[in-house]
């Protein structure tokens, strides 16, 4: 009876361990919005644990912010900006254009980026810590949150 139990308590502690170690790895993903002086920002985390593997982050600018009249006037100044980004290996950039409104779209791989590159020429922020160990899924989620984003 006593090795019965002993038994047990091992696949119970192994079960457990599964578990915990299953849910380390889980894969999970957030969207977050917010608008600021007209400009509509959303992120998408999509991490594997806690490490963020993937970020999207989509913006939307109306042409008046830019003093510009219509979609060929926005693209003939856009596409002149942006032909002066080089390209930087793990981002894919993408650019549309509506009647109002520029919109940018831009997939971050976090496991390939040259994370120098994308603060130099997009403006992003990434601590000493996250170049070196991964972007961090709760820390990056809380400091979205503190600056005024909200959950989708």
């Amino acid at each position: 009876m006593k090795k019965l139990s002993k038994t047990l308590l091992q696949i119970g502690l192994v079960a457990v361990l599964a578990l915990v170690l299953t849910a380390c790895g889980k894969k999970q993903s957030v969207t977050y919005e917010k608008e600021e002086s007209g400009i509509e920002m959303e992120m998408t985390l999509h991490a594997k644990g806690d490490k963020v593997y993937e970020q999207i982050i989509k913006t939307s600018m109306p042409y008046e912010m830019f003093g510009i009249s219509d979609k060929e006037e926005a693209k003939e100044q856009f596409d002149e900006v942006f032909e002066e980004y080089e390209e930087i290996t793990g981002v894919e950039r993408e650019i549309a254009y509506s009647n109002d409104k520029v919109s940018l779209s831009y997939t971050i791989d976090l496991k390939k980026v040259d994370f120098d590159k994308v603060e130099e020429q997009l403006g992003a922020e990434y601590e000493d810590n996250a170049k070196k160990n991964g972007v961090s899924f709760k820390a990056t989620s809380e400091n979205l949150e503190e600056d005024g984003w909200t959950k989708k």
